[in-house]
């Protein structure tokens, strides 16, 4: 594991991610290294995560992290990952499936 990547990229997860998809990359992360073969990827998997956990942290981590050179190509994968996201329930509404789960949704919800 580079050092020189970010700790969104060490976890791979998006920079905007919610803070239950950052605990679940985390946990993942550990069962690919555990702490006896793998101490230093482990401490920076840790590091990683006890930063973008804390939500002070997370923002002055984010601050500092936008004079990285890997920055702008984290901003554009955050944007196909959407863009991605989007097409995908288009094509799901075309068909007519998407209509029928927010159909399903709406009714149970009352």
């Amino acid at each position: 594991m580079d050092t020189s990547t970010t700790y969104y990229e060490m976890l791979e997860i998006p920079q905007n991610a919610p803070a239950e998809s950052i605990k679940k990359a985390y946990v993942k992360k550990l069962s690919l290294y555990s702490s006896e073969k793998h101490a230093k990827e482990f401490r920076l998997i840790t590091k990683a995560y006890n930063i973008l956990s804390d939500p002070d942290s997370r923002k002055e981590y984010d601050e500092e992290l936008r004079d990285h050179p890997s920055y702008d190509a984290m901003k554009m994968r955050e944007q196909y990952f959407f863009e991605e996201r989007f097409e995908r329930a288009w094509i799901e509404y075309k068909k007519g499936s998407l209509k029928r789960r927010l159909r399903f949704c709406r009714t149970t919800k009352t």
